[in-house]
């Protein structure tokens, strides 16, 4: 799963629409998988809280997607590609924490809402990272938002 996530953050780096890049990055890799997914990485989770082993292999996977994820956002800074209102590293952090509660919710709301759960997240990083372009991105429909952030 790690590699699989790391390549998609290789990919959203090419992507000429960011925002939509990120969206099918989110679907792909949290909101599309199944519920037992996201059990899974909740037991993971607590595992790791018991089993030292199990923790750095934990802390190393978020570390590397962590890195990953600075690396892409500086990166579309420096490219012009977007215009951040924080330190890419405080966006970073808030998006692991986002991300964690999403992985939770899917995991014990079986009702949960993930298009409108996405489609909100997107418009929350939009904010944050304010893309270079008149176009949101919507994180399940594909329509366009015009953006107050630009």
């Amino acid at each position: 799963e790690r590699t699989k996530v790391l390549g998609a953050f290789e990919h959203l780096a090419e992507c000429g629409d960011f925002l939509a890049g990120l969206s099918d990055l989110m679907q792909e890799c949290i909101l599309a998988k199944p519920r037992h997914k996201s059990v899974l990485w909740l037991e993971i989770g607590a595992e790791a809280t018991r089993n030292p082993e199990v923790c750095k292999t934990q802390d190393l996977c978020e570390q590397q997607i962590r890195q990953a994820l600075t690396s892409l956002l500086e990166r579309a800074k420096a490219e012009g590609r977007i215009q951040p209102v924080m330190p890419v590293a405080d966006i970073v952090e808030a998006m692991e924490v986002i991300a964690g509660g999403m992985f939770w919710r899917r995991a014990t709301d079986s009702s949960l809402d993930t298009d409108r759960v996405g489609e909100t997240f997107l418009k929350m990083f939009a904010g944050m990272i304010r893309p270079v372009s008149n176009d949101v991105v919507t994180a399940t429909t594909g329509s366009r938002l015009q953006s107050e952030t630009v």
